[in-house]
């Protein structure tokens, strides 16, 4: 709907009254007293303001936060799709909504998730309005969905916005193409008789602050992309007591070299050998403290030590390779999804994300790009970092360099002779050490490579150790959709009637041996019934095939 990955569209609220979220004001005559303010106000000035609807009136060419890296300001001018974005907002307030143009957003922002910038963050149609005065209301799409969160606008300057305390005109202008959309209102038509306000941020009779210098906020959050230009597939499974589970990603099938591609790595990094992954969903983030938590809670088991570096959205540590299983299959239990740990095949093709470098984007660690020792970042060495505080790879997965150790489900080899070249789990009976990967804040680069490996006894817990989810798709549901082939089958090939009855049960239609029903229910069960037990078990075969099938497509 919007080109742009995020774009600002500052609204203000049509009231008299700033430090109020909702205000008493009416649709209809109460308008049109705004209206007469605004063009009085604003009286010296070319406005062009579009009504979108009774209730939503847009000001194409008037900024109320700019970004401040650029000088060149982007518009979005699609006009319909701007009144799609402002109708719940208009709607959740219960009052008239005036916003004003839309522009592209400060790469400040834009490179960060929104849960690292919002707070109080709310499904659209559920609005949630903060105690806090004045905070600015951010609207973003998530996975189809829209959400709404809030920021001061102190800390939004920090992050490249301009909050400007008055509405400053700028030159955009409507496009010819979106002129039969178009419904101008004359401003100078409602100028009234009375004396002008000098000023555009005077007071009016009653006291209170003129329009031009009453505004909010409202950010509008594109869905992501990946570098290839497909939408990021996004799911958070339910768990028993309502709240949601991890943010999982969907992995595309494909082919990959594991292993040191590049020839400088270690021993047991080698022989580097192709691996073919079929597709499969795994945590956006590692899992947090809040996640973990909630397990430690419910199990009745002593929550992790934090190191007083915080909770809440910090990757989860000190957590052992036996913790992350039972916390997998606690998840598991509580949203009927089959949940384990990656095995390290999937964590390094989900890590590599279609590249071959040492790191996602090249061979260089850079300077803040990950939170590992030397990275250049304010935790690199020192701590964890909040989940998401850096840009994701290609797949949409955040973290994969630095930050925690992530167990694998494998137990640990010594290199990669005869391992599996399909993805699965490469068993050793006997071995207690199992695999990590990703490296952490404690690591230098050389730890942070997709390829290196890493080994810890299963029952060990340390400072920079953590846990990533791997969801599996749950093949016993497509047996249950396919029950209505099944039933068709069973009925399409069942005998007609007077066909030759076995003599010795006269309920079975038939003495074929393949159809016969087991010793001790053959009063019981037809062959009709027979049949459609024999598809329907089919039917999940079948459906299990498709799906995988469909995942060597994607």
């Amino acid at each position: 709907m919007i080109d742009t990955l995020l774009t600002i569209a500052e609204a203000g609220t049509i009231t008299y009254e700033l430090s109020r979220h909702l205000s008493t004001l009416v649709f209809g005559d109460k308008q049109k007293q705004t209206l007469q303010q605004i063009a009085t106000d604003m009286k010296d000035m070319k406005i062009h303001i579009e009504r979108l609807s009774d209730t939503i009136l847009y000001a194409v060419n008037l900024d109320s936060v700019r970004a401040t890296e650029n000088k060149q300001q982007r518009y979005f001018n699609q006009l319909r799709e701007t009144r799609q974005l402002l109708e719940p907002i208009q709607q959740a307030l219960k009052q008239p909504l005036l916003s004003s143009a839309l522009i592209s957003a400060p790469r400040q922002i834009a490179s960060k998730p929104p849960h690292q910038l919002l707070r109080d963050i709310s499904p659209l149609e559920y609005l949630i309005i903060p105690e806090a005065d004045n905070w600015v209301p951010v609207l973003f799409e998530d996975h189809g969905k829209y959400y709404v969160g809030w920021q001061s606008p102190a800390y939004l300057s920090q992050l490249g916005c301009d909050y400007l305390s008055q509405w400053q005109p700028n030159d955009n202008v409507l496009p010819k193409s979106q002129l039969s959309d178009s419904h101008p209102i004359d401003l100078t038509t409602l100028l009234p008789p009375q004396k002008e306000n000098n000023g555009s941020d005077e007071k009016n009779a009653t006291g209170k602050k003129t329009i031009s210098s009453i505004f909010r906020a409202l950010f509008a959050i594109q869905k992501e992309k990946k570098a290839t230009g497909t939408a990021v597939e996004v799911f958070r499974a339910r768990l028993k007591d309502g709240c949601e589970g991890p943010e999982m990603v969907w992995i595309p099938a494909g082919q990959f070299r594991m292993g040191d591609i590049r020839g400088a790595g270690k021993n047991n990094e080698k022989p580097v050998h192709e691996v073919s992954v079929k597709r499969f969903a795994i945590g956006r983030y590692p899992v947090t403290f809040a996640e973990y938590d909630k397990f430690a809670k419910a199990m009745g088991k002593e929550k992790p030590n934090d190191k007083s570096w915080g909770r809440d959205n910090r990757p989860v540590i000190n957590v052992s390779w036996d913790d992350a299983v039972a916390y997998v299959k606690w998840l598991s239990e509580q949203t009927g999804q089959q949940y384990r740990l990656p095995t390290e095949a999937e964590w390094e093709y989900a890590a590599r994300a279609g590249t071959e470098t040492d790191y996602w984007w090249g061979n260089k660690i850079g300077n803040n790009r990950a939170n590992c020792d030397g990275s250049g970042s304010q935790w690199s060495g020192k701590q964890t970092s909040p989940v998401g505080s850096f840009a994701p790879n290609p797949f949409g997965l955040y973290d994969t360099v630095g930050n925690v150790w992530e167990w694998c489900a494998d137990p640990w080899h010594d290199n990669y002779e005869n391992a599996p070249t399909d993805g699965s789990i490469w068993e050793k009976t006997g071995e207690n050490r199992r695999l990590l990967r990703g490296g952490s804040f404690l690591s230098g680069p050389n730890g942070c490579r997709a390829a290196n490996r890493y080994r810890n006894s299963s029952v060990n817990r340390s400072l920079n150790g953590g846990v990533r989810c791997r969801g599996c798709v749950d093949l016993a549901l497509y047996p249950i959709a396919l029950l209505p082939f099944a039933l068709f089958f069973s009925t399409l090939f069942s005998p007609p009637a007077g066909r030759a009855r076995n003599p010795n049960n006269p309920s079975i239609r038939c003495t074929t041996t393949l159809f016969s029903p087991p010793a001790g229910y053959s009063r019981h069960i037809t062959f009709k019934y027979m049949i459609f037990l024999y598809f329907y078990m089919i039917s999940g075969w079948v459906g299990g095939g498709v799906l995988n099938f469909h995942s060597f497509l994607v």
